[in-house]
């Protein structure tokens, strides 16, 4: 059966946004409720994710993506060639040559500001490194690239090369509002706020992003979900395939592209939220994301110092306190993760989120992991592992004690999050009535202002 038969048969409007879901569901492997953007969420490392046909945007099927089949970033020839080419690898930025941007006014052609002018000033106090840069970033015309060139893979590992090396910057458009400016909030982005971004090679050259809008930035939510709860698999039609999986043959697109072929467009937004979140935040709240973003910028040079300094949790400090404490280290793959065992007790600390895992053998329900975040003393539970904070968690495991995968939407089995008290609302592009979140699926809320409750779907 062709896939038109198959729409006509079906009753599917490939135009029709409500009409995908509902193809989602035939398809027997997607679950509306549970499922994040169409990626189902299942035990282990795997996930069921559907293709699609990108010459109109609809899903056509379900297809098994796994960890185990991603091959080593290293296995891919340009991204080899670039980890190892002074030209694209990491090279420390002198501190005392970083320069803010002043923005010149654009004129009334010049929509997007390209040729407003750039003007390197002296750091204002208090100014944040991610606005900051080298004289020659701002004062160098930005190489101009044709749509075939800016849009190609090998442009692509370039940006990310100089993304996870550091060498990217912020900077407010021409013509930003008083409350717009990057000098209004010490050069931090603003959610909803248009910026351009820069990035350059080791050999003077500069690159630049034309206005882009910040969508997802720390302390707001995307959406209307809590960063804290995102895990890889929920994000799979978000973000596209994890970062450093360089294959553009899977039918899911490289990670922040719109598309899985040489041809596609970086998502540029969200490419840079993200990019600013892990090296200045110290994470995009995807443990994933973290660690593979943390390994490709060890294969292009960055020292792992460079790296930690914005991690919430020092590694050193947990080390000397668990020996003092009488806990083994647990010698883990991932970089981002410190693990310690004492009797029949371990400790997760999540070196980049602040969250802990305490995996014990509790005398009601068995053996459980409770996960916490933001503790103000998190060392305090190498004394006391069970310690109630009121705030976190529990998965309750089928065997075995520890994992090492992050909390949250990654678990096997089930899980029970803390009560705020907070109840988030938003209204039915339906019925326009106002309900609770949990009125709406979650393929529902992320479609935003035009989400539907599960009501007014049912009822479609």
């Amino acid at each position: 059966m062709s896939i038109a038969e198959f729409y006509i048969e079906n009753g599917i409007d490939p135009s029709d946004p409500d009409h995908v879901d509902r193809l989602c569901r035939l398809s027997g492997d997607y679950d509306d409720d549970d499922s994040y953007g169409g990626a189902r969420d299942e035990p282990g490392d795997s996930v069921m994710v559907p293709t699609y046909n990108h010459a109109y945007g609809v899903p056509t099927g379900m297809v098994r993506y796994s960890l185990s089949d991603i091959p080593d970033p290293s296995s891919n020839k340009t991204w080899a060639a670039l980890c190892s080419d002074d030209r694209w690898r990491y090279k420390p930025i002198d501190e005392r040559e970083l320069f803010f941007c002043e923005v010149g006014e654009s004129g009334a052609q010049d929509y997007w500001g390209e040729k407003a002018e750039l003007r390197a000033v002296p750091v204002p106090a208090g100014m944040h490194r991610g606005a900051l840069a080298p004289r020659f970033v701002f004062e160098t015309p930005a190489i101009a690239m044709d749509e075939a060139t800016k849009n190609s893979l090998e442009s692509y590992l370039r940006l990310l090369v100089c993304a996870v090396t550091g060498r990217f910057v912020i900077i407010e458009r021409s013509g930003a509002h008083d409350n717009e400016t990057l000098a209004s909030t010490n050069g931090k982005p603003q959610t909803a706020v248009k910026y351009r971004w820069r990035y350059w090679d080791n050999e003077g050259n500069v690159y630049e992003t034309l206005i882009e809008k910040c969508r997802w930035t720390v302390p707001a939510d995307y959406q209307g979900y809590s960063k804290k709860d995102i895990g890889w698999k929920d994000l799979m039609e978000y973000g596209g395939c994890l970062p450093g999986d360089f294959r553009t043959s899977t039918t899911m697109p490289l990670w922040m592209r719109m598309g899985p072929g040489e041809s596609a467009i970086t998502h540029m937004g969200e490419f840079w939220d993200c990019m600013w979140l892990w090296k200045h935040e110290g994470s995009i709240f995807c443990s994933e994301w973290d660690d593979r973003l943390t390994s490709l910028a060890n294969m292009a040079g960055v020292p792992m110092h460079n790296i930690t300094d914005s991690w919430k949790l020092n590694e050193s400090e947990l080390n000397a306190e668990a020996e003092a404490k009488g806990w083994e280290k647990i010698e883990c793959k991932q970089p981002a993760l410190a693990s310690y065992r004492k009797d029949d007790m371990r400790l997760n600390f999540y070196l980049s989120t602040g969250t802990v895992g305490s995996c014990v053998d509790h005398p009601k329900k068995g053996k459980t992991q409770l996960f916490r975040k933001y503790l103000e003393n998190p060392m305090s539970l190498f004394d006391n592992p069970r310690q109630h904070t009121g705030k976190g968690y529990y998965t309750k495991k089928e065997s075995g004690v520890g994992a090492e995968a992050e909390p949250e939407s990654e678990k096997r089995g089930t899980k029970r999050k803390a009560e705020s008290g907070q109840i988030h609302m938003r209204n039915c592009a339906s019925c326009g009535e106002s309900k609770s979140i949990d009125d709406f699926s979650k393929n529902q809320r992320k479609k935003g202002s035009q989400s539907r409750c599960k009501s007014c779907v049912q009822a479609s």
